[in-house]
């Protein structure tokens, strides 16, 4: 793509909360390092939304939390301003659909930064995926490790169950737990 070699490639990894220490963030730095070492010259962009936590902070955290040193010297960090837009705290209905369209405006703010060769979502912001094929044409890819729909969401729909998804007017109403399946 773009006339480069294997040795100039820039591999970008959509993580909006790369700072945040859990099992995604140990998944997203074991599969920078995996690049690291079978890429060696690959450049690495991690679009993220920690704008708090400075390049060397984040890494050291990766390094402490995880026992991974990814280097500093082929990762680059580009800040996302818009992170609010994929917070569910948001969109108190319709959470999905408004995290996706939230990460539609996250994803131009990464894609306006920086377009990489390669594009991999590894939050599950699936919108994100055709934004950087068709718009930067990009290869990209993903590794969700959370889904936004999983399946115990699923069941406490279908089966009308009161739950941190599924409050009391959609249990309740077979019309509404019918429409909520298929918005899911």
């Amino acid at each position: 793509k773009r006339g480069r070699d294997e040795g100039n490639i820039t591999v970008g990894f959509f993580h909006p909360y790369c700072n945040a220490g859990g099992g995604g963030e140990r998944v997203l730095w074991r599969a920078i390092s995996c690049v690291h070492r079978r890429y060696p010259a690959a450049s690495i962009v991690v679009y993220t939304g920690d704008t708090e936590a400075a390049p060397d902070q984040i890494l050291q955290k990766a390094r402490d939390r995880f026992d991974m040193d990814v280097g500093s010297e082929k990762v680059n960090f580009v800040y996302l301003h818009k992170r609010k837009y994929v917070e569910a705290s948001m969109y108190p209905y319709f959470t999905i659909l408004g995290q996706s369209i939230g990460s539609l405006i996250l994803g131009v703010e990464a894609m306006l930064s920086e377009a990489p060769d390669i594009f991999i979502d590894t939050m599950g912001y699936a919108f994100t995926l055709p934004l950087f094929k068709y718009v930067c044409g990009s290869k990209v890819g993903c590794y969700v490790h959370y889904p936004t729909i999983s399946t115990d969401m699923l069941d406490a729909v279908q089966s009308r169950r009161l739950a941190y998804n599924n409050k009391k007017r959609v249990s309740g109403n077979p019309l509404a737990s019918f429409v909520k399946l298929r918005y899911y």
